[in-house]
């Protein structure tokens, strides 16, 4: 089998080609995987670390471009490294070997504020989710430019003022339980 060029790989990702996903997978999952178990994780771990680390790509490349300068087999490793590293350290599990590895190894040159940036948005999401029905379908609206005046017919001809004020504390208590998590005290002290 021929090996895939970052522009090929590149491409797959953005368009989302699942014949070239599936190669990306085969190819290039095994080093993630040996990487994990080695380090304390299961499959099930890498298998997640790898699926994090190809949504940070696609994500990125939504942007812009990515300039890969060395061969998206290392691009891709240094991302999931990192992921698994920031994991563990979070749990506590052997983070000192960890992170005395991560001080030491190479990463390819790829933007530190992506991770942080997926890791912010899946808090969002956490807490996005555990949101009311309602709540979601309100904020979803908003975010999506739907004048008030529709969302209230479309959530059973109520009022603009009562859709109003349902989106401000469905907006309040995301915020107050984004704000809450112990994730979300750790970016804050970072300053992100």
């Amino acid at each position: 089998m021929e090996s895939l060029k970052n522009e090929e790989i590149v491409e797959g990702i953005r368009k989302q080609n699942p014949f070239l996903l599936k190669r990306i997978y085969s190819e290039f999952f095994p080093d993630i995987q040996k990487f994990i178990i080695d380090n304390n994780g299961s499959s099930q771990d890498a298998k997640d670390i790898f699926q994090e680390s190809i949504i940070i790509i696609y994500r990125k490349l939504k942007i812009g471009n990515i300039t890969i300068s060395k061969s998206f087999s290392l691009y891709l490793l240094g991302i999931s490294r990192f992921l698994w590293i920031h994991q563990i350290s979070q749990n506590k599990i052997n983070s000192v070997q960890l992170n005395q590895y991560a001080n030491y190894e190479s990463l390819p040159d790829f933007e530190f504020d992506e991770i942080e940036k997926h890791n912010q948005y899946k808090l969002y999401q956490y807490h996005f989710k555990k949101l009311g029905e309602d709540c979601q379908k309100i904020l979803e609206m908003f975010l999506n430019n739907i004048p008030i005046k529709e969302i209230a017919r479309k959530l059973g001809n109520t009022t603009e003022n009562y859709i109003k004020s349902r989106k401000y504390k469905c907006k309040e208590q995301l915020v107050n339980n984004i704000k809450n998590d112990p994730q979300f005290k750790k970016y804050e002290r970072k300053g992100i």
